[in-house]
């Protein structure tokens, strides 16, 4: 289905669009549909996280599509098309093909978020009024066009979980652009007991992350990342963003960090897989580290291990100075 199908008479198009029986990308139909049955088809994968990203990348296929045809929609369209799609998703029968459930899901948010980037408050009402489980995707498409009116509305908000931790973030960002000392301060004005344990996306820990380009400077810097750890509050990638850019001063933090444990240490050894010039750089910084700390670096190799995760090996193969002998592990 094109996206001017959509300027049809909106009745007759959402009859149309209802009546095709399933809701689909505005190109290469069937495609998500398809390569689920494909991948049903196949031997099952032991690469967990490969089978995981190529979802990822399928759902952000499908609502880069969907966010182009709602473009272009009047905002009467538009409205008329969330309520179809609303009534879709709710009808869908158990067990109902997840690649179906997804694509729905999907447009719906899209349908959603552009009202939420046309309408700001006004679509946030609404959503509010009908008490609809998108609303971090109205909070999403508002903040991209009044970022300081959304963080004035979240830091307001009694409600847990005011917008989703990926938008959250882009706030906060927008914050650090105005430097150390507004993203310290924005940090402390967020009410963070409202954003603990949320449900989220299934492809993701449904935590802060820094953008993979933005780099971790402002938030080692401004002391907001230390200042939020001690709440209680962690930044999902932070040791690994700072490890790209900064490998020793990210894994000599590590030990003392507020709550660290040994995913910290892990998030530093893991930013050098698959970047030799970079795993030398943590090679030297492991090599000068106190017996107590690279002791602690190998028992958390080891645990990682032992717990037969792909990424303790890929960490070992990449560091065997850290594979602790038998000696070393107390045997004989």
């Amino acid at each position: 289905m094109k996206w001017y199908h959509w300027f049809i008479p909106p009745l007759l198009g959402l009859a149309a669009y209802l009546a095709a029986g399933e809701v689909r990308p505005v190109v290469k139909e069937a495609a998500v549909p398809v390569r689920a049955a494909e991948r049903r088809a196949e031997p099952e994968r032991s690469d967990v996280k490969g089978v995981i990203g190529e979802f990822k990348q399928q759902w952000e296929v499908v609502k880069k599509l969907a966010a182009d045809e709602d473009a272009v929609m009047p905002v009467a369209d538009l409205r008329a098309k969330t309520l179809a799609l609303r009534q879709a998703c709710e009808t869908l029968p158990e067990g109902a093909d997840r690649g179906r459930v997804r694509d729905l899901n999907s447009r719906l948010a899209a349908a959603i978020r552009e009202l939420g980037r046309r309408q700001g408050a006004e679509a946030l009402e609404a959503i509010d009024a009908e008490n609809d489980r998108q609303r971090h995707a109205a909070m999403a498409g508002w903040a991209e066009v009044e970022p300081e009116a959304v963080f004035k509305a979240v830091i307001a908000s009694e409600r847990r979980g005011s917008c989703s931790s990926d938008t959250l973030m882009k706030l906060l960002q927008g914050q650090a652009e105005a430097g150390n000392a507004a993203l310290k301060r924005a940090c402390a004005e967020v009410r963070w007991e409202l954003f603990r344990d949320l449900p989220g996306d299934p492809f993701s820990n449904n935590g802060l992350k820094i953008p993979e380009d933005a780099g971790a400077r402002p938030w080692i810097e401004s002391g907001a990342a230390r200042a939020l750890a001690e709440q209680g509050v962690g930044i999902n990638n932070l040791f690994h963003v700072w490890a790209k850019r900064d490998p020793a001063a990210a894994l000599a933090q590590a030990f003392d960090w507020p709550g660290s444990g040994r995913s910290e240490i892990m998030d530093v050894l893991g930013a050098g897989l698959n970047d030799p010039e970079r795993a030398e750089q943590i090679r030297a910084a492991l090599e000068a580290l106190p017996a107590e700390q690279f002791s602690k670096v190998t028992g958390a190799v080891g645990e990682y291990r032992e717990s037969r995760t792909t990424f303790g090996d890929d960490v070992a193969k990449t560091f065997p100075m850290l594979v602790a002998t038998k000696k070393e592990e107390g045997g004989p």
